[in-house]
């Protein structure tokens, strides 16, 4: 689902998404952000987050699966 919903973002020009694949017992895609504009805020993370939870509904109905525990938003402070 995760590899559909990537390209259906993407196609839509709505944000760029990357992924990575994940191999511990049956191979796996996870989607990643890199944020590369220092001056974005909090809100425009949360708004590209919306983008992903509702092209995600249209793929498969509501997600049920709670997120792993390597899902983590953490802030870099750049200097």
């Amino acid at each position: 689902m995760n590899a559909s919903l990537r390209r259906r973002i993407l196609a839509e020009g709505k944000a760029v998404v990357g992924r990575t694949e994940l191999h511990t017992g049956t191979p796996s895609v996870w989607l990643k952000l890199t944020l590369l504009n220092l001056f974005m805020t909090e809100d425009e993370v949360d708004r590209v987050l919306h983008v992903i939870g509702s092209a995600g509904r249209l793929e498969e109905g509501p997600v049920t699966r709670p997120c792993a525990a390597s899902c983590v938003v953490r802030a870099v402070p750049i200097s």
